[in-house]
């Protein structure tokens, strides 16, 4: 009893959303965090197939994602899921999600069924976006900083010659800026 009941238990208590599988991909448990991240409850699922639970697509594309369980049972390896993927909820709730699948074997080594770990990694996806706009754009204007812009007029130089495309770039010169600023102050100069 207690070897079965401890695995239980720590399933039950990991932080992370657990899900485990036959070797048909058919749902036979959730921990209470994978009940929260998907919405449905151990009740709900059980038997059912995991597709059919975790519709998981891609956060810049909107493809939908292969799901990893299905991958891992097919080839016997442990996977993990590709950056940027959704798990879309019934309720219309879409949460950003990493996680890993991993074959479950009996003691003969056969394939009896898996297990997918993952969390949601929202906030982290947010903060990295909100990092990389900044490290690209100016904070006052909303602009590219000077090296997106360089990055992007590099981009545009290769287009152009290996695409034969023509471009334009103008220049704005705000004559007596500096006048602006050192007589109305950097404010006044920002406004």
């Amino acid at each position: 009893y207690q070897e079965k009941e401890r695995p239980e238990a720590t399933l039950y208590s990991s932080g992370d959303a657990v899900i485990t599988t036959d070797e048909s991909c058919c749902i036979e448990y959730l921990n209470p965090v994978a009940e929260r991240l998907t919405g449905w409850t151990v009740a709900q699922v059980q038997g059912k197939s995991l597709s059919a639970v975790m519709r998981l697509v891609n956060e810049n594309t909107r493809q939908p994602v292969a799901n990893p369980v299905e991958l891992c049972l097919k080839c016997g390896e442990i996977l993990e899921l590709a950056d940027h993927t959704l798990l879309l909820r019934d309720d219309g709730e879409e949460i950003a999600i990493a996680d890993s699948a991993a074959p479950i074997r009996d003691r003969a080594g056969r394939i009896i069924g898996a297990v997918m770990v993952f969390h949601d990694v929202g906030h982290a996806r947010k903060l990295a976006r909100q990092l990389s706009y900044q490290a690209t754009h100016d904070a006052l204007t909303g602009l590219y900083n000077r090296r997106a812009f360089e990055e992007q007029l590099k981009d545009a130089l290769e287009t152009a010659h290996v695409e034969d495309r023509e471009h334009a770039l103008c220049y704005l010169d705000l004559d007596q800026f500096k006048v602006v600023n050192d007589t109305c102050g950097h404010i006044a100069g920002d406004e």
